[in-house]
């Protein structure tokens, strides 16, 4: 502003101004005092002692502000004095009129609040006031609106005192006015503590005085004693004696700090743990500990301000804790979920089911919806939900379409049951939309699948009733197939038996004839040839006996009845007794299980899997070998298995060696009929008793596999069904 206020009565005011002698004086300690406790009290950054001359306002004492006077038409102060009962509050002196263009407005200064108490003498005059100041927008509690009044009260009480000193000096001789003089200052001093230590006492806000360097509690009101659970016994005592549960925590070592270096501290939402009441337990805390100096400069004791912030601070907390939770709950629920923010229904909160539906990424959160889902303008989502945000009345849809467009240009059609609830804050404010959707395409395209498929259903019921008939004649004449089948298996059982082994025995009993008569005469050559049809022989014999054996399980259909595992592997141990002899085999034989089945099958099951064991041992090396079994639940089955029996439980009986082992690509192939993984000469066999196995297994509704590595040995597992009473 710059044109100056005009005041009412302006000569006289100036006239009561003048009569303190006051303007242009030195600092003093009392008004400091003040102007420290005002900033302290109301937590501002500026406090000042502001009297109002003719033409400029002068700052008797200044807490935080480097002018000491200012134009008078500058004043905040002079618009204060034109209410001398009231204190004048400025929120923000931006958007005040009076003050939006005052220098110290819009200058360096920058000032945004102001409170001002009027300095106001016996007879209602306003000197000045008392004000604090802050460059931004701020409030002051009751509690601090009365202090700074008592504080301005305090400053007029020196102000008079200032004057009663003068009028002493006039009165009296030089000298006697010096004695009196400094009687009236040593009980203004005096007066001035009293009422300095009585604006503490009385003060609303918990505040002590620490003085000397082991902090000697000088000072605490009643709401400092409440907070540390402590009567005025504790006025007087060294802090850590009056409270000895701050051993260990931080606030000596700032006391220390403060007082050495004489800045000041302030704390917000700080923790404390105190005795109170007998029970030790931790309290929040915003406080400040101010140093306090004498005439000297020199630090001789702190003021401590607090005020008991535990329950906001644990309503926070409890607060932190609960969204925190509630986002654990979006963030992991498989179903989508979002909450959306006011009217541009921005996103706030989503997981990730809602952002694979539309196609997105991470980068949509912060961002309206329609930023990202443009394609939403022409759907009616966007309608409901400003509905829910404008009447706060949730909203359940069902069966509801929708489409999306991903980032890569892909739309997808689905459809949802949406549940849009308004979203409200603790003051029940509606702030936003908290969106669940369910997905239904699935289940929707499957009603409509069924519902247009029950005519269909209608229609093939006759059908299928038609080939159900076809079938069974079918059925009937594959029967009779299979019989002509098993009566062609035996006669060729027959012939392997009679017809191909009766020339064969001759071809034998020829070669042993030669051998023995003419042996000596055929030379090296002709003795080697003799060798290899003996060799093709007994090949041949060995071919024939496995595919007899083979042809045999294919076509034998006895009914099974209970057999001991145990005793077949005690006979088969029985025939290879004399092979296990001389490769000294160590054999180890678990406790083994009644089964139902074939015993002569499951015979040759156990005979061929322990003669692979031993065999397939390198000469040289003893053979070790396991059988186990124990009972497995048909879920435990590897996943490739699919045995023929719907049995709940298995035997699952393994054969363990240490022997050559192989690469388990050959898995399938080691179970079919000739085949083989090894040369002749390494190993004799014709590539049948595995088949042989494979047979007998799915004779009995099992399964049977291997598992190996080249050189590591191989575990063969035959998977047995159990009966329902085991």
């Amino acid at each position: 502003m710059s044109e100056r206020l005009q005041l009412p009565n302006e000569i006289g005011r100036l006239t009561a101004l003048n009569q303190y002698n006051v303007l242009d004086s030195l600092p003093e300690q009392e008004y400091d005092d003040i102007t420290r406790l005002a900033a302290e009290v109301c937590q501002m950054p500026i406090a000042l002692i502001t009297l109002v001359d003719e033409d400029r306002q002068w700052f008797k004492s200044r807490q935080g502000f480097p002018l000491t006077q200012t134009p008078v038409q500058h004043s905040f102060c002079a618009h204060a004095i034109t209410q001398p009962t009231q204190t004048m509050i400025v929120t923000d002196a931006r958007q005040d009129d009076r003050f939006s263009d005052n220098p110290l407005v819009t200058g360096e200064h920058n000032i945004v609040f102001y409170a001002g108490a009027p300095i106001v003498n016996k007879e209602g005059i306003a000197l000045g006031s008392l004000c604090v100041i802050d460059n931004e927008p701020r409030q002051l509690r009751p509690s601090q609106l009365q202090a700074l009044q008592a504080l301005a009260r305090q400053v007029m009480t020196l102000l008079e005192l200032r004057r009663a000193n003068h009028d002493l000096m006039l009165r009296e001789a030089q000298i006697q006015a010096e004695i009196r003089l400094q009687q009236q200052t040593q009980q203004a001093l005096a007066t001035s503590e009293l009422k300095f230590r009585s604006l503490i006492d009385e003060a609303p806000v918990a505040t002590s005085l620490y003085v000397g360097q082991e902090f000697r509690v000088e000072l605490a009101n009643t709401p400092m004693l409440t907070y540390w659970g402590k009567d005025r016994s504790v006025i007087g005592k060294p802090l850590i004696a009056a409270l000895p549960e701050l051993d260990g925590q931080s606030f000596l070592a700032i006391l220390d700090n403060v007082f050495s270096t004489g800045k000041s501290y302030e704390a917000r939402n700080a923790p404390a743990t105190l005795l109170v009441g007998g029970v030790l337990r931790t309290y929040y805390f915003d406080y400040t500990y101010k140093p306090l100096r004498n005439p000297a400069g020199e630090v001789y004791a702190i003021m401590n301000m607090a005020v008991d912030v535990t329950a906001q601070v644990m309503a926070r907390q409890q607060l932190e804790e609960s969204e925190a939770r509630f986002r654990n709950v979006v963030e992991q629920s498989l179903s989508p979920i979002c909450i959306l923010k006011g009217e541009a229904l921005v996103l706030e909160l989503g997981n990730q089911p809602l952002l694979d539906i539309w196609g997105l990424g991470w980068e949509a959160l912060g961002q309206p919806l329609l930023t990202t889902l443009p394609e939403l303008n022409d759907q009616p989502i966007v309608g409901w939900l400003q509905q829910v945000f404008r009447t706060g009345v949730t909203l359940q849809l069902q069966d509801i379409p929708a489409y999306f467009i991903s980032n890569d240009g892909v739309r997808k059609d689905r459809y949802f049951n949406f549940v849009f609830q308004p979203w409200r804050e603790s003051d029940n404010t509606i702030t936003g939309v908290m969106v669940m959707a369910t997905d239904v395409t699935d289940q929707l395209r499957d009603r409509q699948a069924l519902a247009a498929s029950e005519n269909s259903y209608k229609l093939l019921a006759t059908e299928l009733e038609q080939r159900v008939s076809e079938r069974t004649q079918e059925l009937t004449y594959v029967n009779q197939d299979l019989l002509r089948s098993n009566e062609n298996l035996q006669q060729f059982a027959y012939v392997a038996s009679h017809d191909l082994q009766e020339p064969l025995r001759k071809i034998q009993s020829f070669s042993t004839l030669l051998d023995e008569r003419f042996g000596d005469n055929l030379g090296d050559e002709g003795r080697d040839y003799l060798n290899r049809m003996c060799s093709a022989g007994a090949r041949m014999s060995n071919l024939i006996r496995d595919l007899l054996a083979f042809s045999r399980i294919a076509t034998r259909q006895q009914a099974f009845e209970p057999v001991s595992l145990s005793t077949i592997v005690a006979e088969v141990l029985r025939t290879l007794e004399l092979t296990i002899a001389e490769r000294d085999a160590q054999l180890t034989i678990g406790e083994l299980p009644v089964v139902n089945g074939d015993e002569s099958q499951l015979s040759q099951l156990l005979q061929n899997l322990l003669s692979n064991a031993l065999k397939f041992t390198p000469a040289g090396q003893r053979p070790v070998v396991s059988v186990q079994a124990r009972y497995c639940k048909r879920s435990e089955l590897p996943p490739h298995l699919r045995p023929t029996s719907s049995a709940a439980r298995f035997c699952h009986l393994t054969v363990t060696d240490q022997g050559i082992g192989f690469d388990e690509k050959y898995t399938e192939r080691i179970f079919q009929v000739f085949q083989r993984l090894h040369g002749k000469q390494q190993y004799v066999g014709t590539g049948v008793g595995l088949a042989i196995c494979q047979r007998v297994v799915d004779n009995h509704g099992g399964s049977i596999t291997a598992q190996s590595k080249p050189g590591q040995g191989a575990v063969f597992s035959v998977y047995l069904p159990m009966p329902l009473s085991d």
